[in-house]
């Protein structure tokens, strides 16, 4: 009896497990309990339906990258690949990382293409994103259709979904909407957030508005961000004497904290903390949403410590997103008629496009130049050495060498900027030319004669022609200006002169180069004039900077008010 009773005790306990793990529980019941165990896998998968909506999961980004990280920290390929994404694209509450993103994309792609290689559906399926999106492989978007078609025809529905996305916008291949609606509808139905997501923009433009409601609420109930954003825009063009509005409300602060830029832009509308609404219109900014970077801008020109290069940087942006916008170009040029800082940005910013940047250039040297006019020197001095050690890329991108010299600041400390730097950056035509106005407002003609030279060389390099003969004008300016620092003021005319007319001696942005860069060579504004081909009307006041102490690069010393050291020789363009 004891013996069958212990049998029998042994039979429950294991239809105890069985009922735990699987039978009687549902999928994401059974996928839960297997991640809460430690199963990588399992935590991959977890996080990626929290991420994409999918097998009746909503969208939950806070869980996605809980799990997502847990996996990662496990190795598993997906869970980095998720997290990659996470990062990449900055959703929920996490801010976009493009350099953590790629990381990640290279410590996956490898392990990717080899279990895609075994026939892993859902491992071809994610390189044909990477393919797709030119994630830690190079883009290539027919291998990626390819590899979507091949697991579709394998009634694998993430797949499924993409081809219809791809059949609507058109994206390499014709628009094809009924074809699109016919991979939507199979993944719709089983409750693909944003295959219903797409429905509803399909039904929407075919005019089939009561079909294209139902599948938004659906999506929207789901929390797809976009899905949410539209259907409060709905509500709240609908509702009547504020009935609704609230609703509104909440799905756009719903699809705000999900990381959706214009409900993140909306959102800051919403409150009536400021602090609150500028961090509101920061994230939407970093997330490449163009009317959040030019209310930015604005809020910073009215703030009286206004970064100057960031507003610009601001601009730049925006433009590289909207270029067709002459609004912006607008602000550009008006904008550096007051700083000069169009070059400056454009060649520090020249390869980076997305505003997910912006936190790259966060140096918090404001609160080193109010320590120094507060007169705590040394412990400024202190803290902007340890800022720059732990972040120089942040100094360069924000030009902190200008903020440096508008605070009167010792202009060494921006020489130390470029010295961090310059292994990193000495085949970037941002940093010569930079380090060459900061030698200039040193009254270094020395160093800026070496940076000019240097920048020469560069701007043979460029692949992008206006790029290279906007650079072959700056570095001629900045040589003969060189010269005039170093008192051989014949020698920069006739150094113009041979070079003959500038390219760009109409560009606004060249004149105001000249103006706020290169006012010693204004000291005769005829001569200057005659050798440039810039109107003598379009120039501003000459000015000689007082000589200062600043770190030379060449002679890899700091050169001071009376240089003992030979100057280097003024190398002209070929």
């Amino acid at each position: 009896m004891k013996q069958l009773l212990k049998s029998y005790l042994m039979v429950l306990t294991v239809v105890s497990i069985a009922i735990a793990v699987g039978g009687c529980h549902s999928y994401s019941e059974q996928c839960r309990v297997k991640a809460e165990r430690g199963d990588v896998d399992s935590q991959a998968e977890l996080g990626m339906n929290y991420l994409y909506g999918r097998n009746d999961f909503e969208i939950d980004y806070q869980q996605a990258f809980f799990w997502l990280q847990k996996a990662a920290a496990g190795r598993n390929p997906l869970g980095m690949y998720g997290l990659a994404v996470i990062y990449g694209q900055g959703l929920g509450e996490i801010s976009p990382n493009p350099i953590r993103a790629e990381r990640y994309y290279r410590l996956c792609s490898e392990v990717i293409r080899n279990r895609a290689r075994q026939g892993e559906l859902e491992y071809i399926y994610t390189l044909a994103e990477m393919y797709y999106y030119g994630r830690g492989v190079p883009k290539s978007r027919q291998d990626a259709f390819s590899l979507y078609s091949y697991c579709a025809e394998r009634a694998y529905y993430p797949a499924i979904t993409k081809l219809g996305i791809i059949y609507y916008q058109g994206e390499g291949r014709k628009k094809n909407i009924g074809r699109a609606r016919q991979f939507l509808i199979k993944t719709a139905e089983d409750n693909d957030l944003t295959a219903q997501y797409y429905l509803y923009l399909i039904y929407d433009e075919t005019g089939r508005l009561d079909v294209a409601r139902k599948w938004l609420e659906k999506a929207a109930a789901g929390k797809h961000p976009d899905a949410m954003l539209e259907l409060a825009l709905i509500l709240a063009a609908n509702s009547a004497n504020n009935i609704g509005l609230e609703g509104a409300e909440n799905l756009i602060l719903q699809a705000a904290y999900a990381g959706q830029p214009e409900a993140q832009f909306m959102a800051a509308d919403l409150t009536t903390d400021l602090r609150r609404a500028e961090e509101w219109i920061m994230k939407s900014a970093e997330r490449n949403y163009v009317p959040a970077m030019l209310k930015l801008a604005e809020i910073l020109q009215v703030d009286q410590r206004g970064n100057a290069a960031k507003i610009m940087t601001l601009y730049q942006l925006a433009l590289k997103n909207d270029p067709d916008n002459s609004a912006i170009t607008a602000k550009i040029v008006e904008f550096d008629k007051l700083t000069g800082l169009y070059f400056p940005v454009m060649f520090c910013w020249q390869h980076l496009k997305g505003g997910e940047n912006l936190l790259l250039a966060d140096s918090g040297i404001q609160r080193i130049l109010d320590g120094y006019t507060a007169g705590i020197k040394s412990g400024s001095r202190e803290l902007f050495m340890k800022e720059l050690m732990n972040n120089a890329e942040a100094f360069y991108l924000s030009n902190d060498w200008y903020r440096i010299y508008q605070s009167q600041l010792p202009l060494t400390w921006a020489s130390d900027v470029f010295v961090v730097l310059e292994k990193d950056k000495s085949e970037m035509p941002g940093f010569w030319l930079t380090y060459a106005i900061a030698a200039s407002l040193a009254g270094q003609g020395g160093s800026q004669a070496y940076a000019a030279h240097r920048l020469s060389k560069l701007a043979k390099k460029q692949a992008d022609a206006a790029h290279q003969s906007f650079l072959a004008d700056l570095s001629v300016l900045l040589k003969a200006n060189a010269l005039m620092l170093m008192r051989r003021d014949d020698e920069a005319y006739e150094l113009l002169f041979s070079n003959g007319r500038l390219d760009h001696a109409h560009s606004p942005f060249l004149v105001n180069f000249v103006n706020f860069w290169c006012a010693p060579l204004l000291k005769d504004k005829k001569k200057f004039s005659v050798s440039s081909g810039i109107s003598e009307q379009r120039l501003g006041e000459y000015r000689f900077p007082v000589q200062s102490p600043f770190y030379d690069l060449r002679l890899k010393c700091v050169v001071s008010e009376q240089s003992l050291v030979k100057e280097p020789e003024v190398a002209l363009p070929e």
